[in-house]
């Protein structure tokens, strides 16, 4: 989660090198809603606005990688967005985690970003982290 003076952009992983980047998460308990599906490991998060766009970030995304995302994994993210019930008491990351730590192979780091799916309006720069900011806005 990326905090900024007016708000809250929450992001996580879709794909290897695809990013959910959430713009308007809706909070319980201070913190955004989330839900996690069977169909996918990536959280669903309770939004304002469930339109989103894809936004390749690097031209460097592998054609395989590129072609499972538009044609497979967006689809059923897709078919997610609107099924996903929020009400009564969900399962959120704190229950999921481990002792150990993440193995360095499955960490998230937003400097491997080559794509994303911005769901709900379009970022300003301030709304991500710099890592992210300087791939979307480049000089």
């Amino acid at each position: 989660m990326h905090t900024y003076p007016t708000g809250k952009t929450v992001l996580s992983r879709f794909h290897w090198h695809c990013a959910t980047i959430w713009t308007e998460p809706i909070d319980e308990n201070d913190e955004p809603a989330v839900k996690f599906t069977k169909a996918i490991h990536t959280p669903i998060v309770r939004s304002k606005s469930y339109d989103y766009r894809y936004v390749e970030i690097e031209p460097t995304l592998p054609m395989k990688e590129r072609i499972e995302i538009v044609n497979l994994y967006i689809p059923v993210f897709d078919k997610l967005l609107g099924r996903v019930n929020f009400k009564g008491k969900g399962k959120g990351y704190k229950k999921i985690m481990q002792d150990g730590g993440v193995p360095s192979e499955y960490l998230f780091e937003l400097s491997k970003i080559k794509a994303s799916l911005i769901i709900g309006k379009f970022p300003k720069p301030e709304e991500l982290p710099e890592t992210l900011r300087s791939k979307i806005w480049r000089d």
